[in-house]
């Protein structure tokens, strides 16, 4: 098992339900950077936490997961493939897993999952980023790192 502090998340979005998510990552001892269009909300959250705050989309593009909470799916995928002219999707690492958790519907998610998988492809002809948005699809997520979501995890069945 990974030491927590080794694992990096960014989370985009700390905003009236952003702020309580990061907050519950943060106290579970993850190395969490965290990113709002609003400077001065990430700033406080960092201030407040002790997490680190992004000056940049390319800086979260180094984490290992990105976690969005944002108003919906629209502005998730111009934060991720438009923001600051492209920083994150310019910058994102290989095998960064990038978890949506906004207000979006399943099939802009599959969209903008399969957007993301192909910009990387393009930008260095590696498969750099998996997705994993098992709440969108109505599944309980069964993560594994090196074979990504594999939907309902042991004894769970799918939401119908």
């Amino acid at each position: 098992m990974e030491d927590l502090k080794t694992i990096k998340v960014g989370f985009i979005g700390i905003g009236n339900m952003g702020w309580p998510m990061a907050m519950n990552i943060h106290e579970a001892g993850y190395d969490l950077t965290v990113f709002d269009l609003d400077s001065a909300r990430s700033e406080s959250f960092a201030v407040e936490t002790g997490a680190r705050s992004a000056v940049s989309l390319a800086e979260l593009g180094q984490m290992d997961f990105v976690i969005t909470m944002l108003p919906n799916g629209h502005v998730v995928r111009e934060v991720l493939m438009e923001g600051e002219d492209g920083a994150f999707i310019k910058n994102v690492k290989a095998g960064c897993i990038v978890i949506d958790m906004s207000s979006a519907e399943p099939t802009g998610t599959r969209a903008l999952g399969a957007d993301l998988a192909r910009a990387q492809r393009h930008a260095d002809r590696r498969t750099g980023i998996r997705r994993c948005s098992a709440c969108q699809a109505g599944y309980a997520c069964h993560h594994d790192r090196r074979r990504g979501c594999r939907g309902p995890g042991p004894g769970e069945a799918a939401a119908q």
